[in-house]
């Protein structure tokens, strides 16, 4: 380990004191000066990977803008029906009325099909553990009859059987369902009361 320090030459004639700092030396790799390049050649290899980069972009922009306009197309032309499964969708949200608290559940149904498809009146369950009540509803809608493509929703008033029903405490969790004329029946998920806020 080399030290900073001073080196007092000897007296010859005139005397001359130098001061020479000794540093570490540090040995380093020898560099093979033909794999060095110009400023000139790295700011060229910038500028190419830069614009490889715009390219990229450009080309997903192009891409994008081809799969929106290929969708909207099919959209128009009405073969989202030929393309996508076909299916009824038969929903249900438990909520309460702002207003009066009272608990309510919306049914709502929708014919996904490419055919008229009818359905009976829709049913209440009110489940406790294993134990089921069912309520069919009554409405001058029902038997209903949906063309390919429409939906109907209705609104209940479940709180309204908790209070003439007086054998329906404790039947907390609520669901629906709906019977076609050919016999399917769609179901929902029974939501306990204590889920459902304002």
């Amino acid at each position: 380990m080399h030290q900073c320090g001073r080196v007092i030459m000897p007296r010859q004639g005139k005397s001359t004191v130098e001061s020479v700092t000794t540093e570490s030396l540090v040995a380093s790799p020898e560099v093979d000066g033909s794999k060095l390049k110009s400023y000139d050649e790295i700011i060229q290899q910038r500028g190419i990977s830069t614009r490889g980069r715009g390219s990229s972009l450009l080309t997903l922009v192009i891409f994008l803008a081809g799969l929106i306009y290929a969708i909207r197309f099919i959209y128009l032309k009405g073969w989202f029906s030929l393309i996508l499964p076909q299916w009824v969708s038969f929903k249900t949200k438990l909520f309460r009325d702002k207003a009066t608290g009272s608990l309510r559940i919306r049914i709502t149904i929708c014919n996904n099909t490419s055919e008229s498809r009818t359905f009976k009146q829709p049913e209440i369950y009110f489940r406790k553990g294993s134990k089921v009540r069912t309520f069919r509803i009554n409405n001058e809608f029902f038997p209903l009859t949906l063309m390919p493509g429409i939906s109907h929703a209705l609104v209940v008033d479940v709180g309204q059987f908790y209070d003439k029903v007086g054998d329906l405490k404790g039947y907390n969790r609520v669901s629906a369902g709906i019977e076609q004329v050919n016999g399917k029946t769609y179901k929902t998920f029974a939501w306990p009361q204590w889920l459902v806020f304002k």
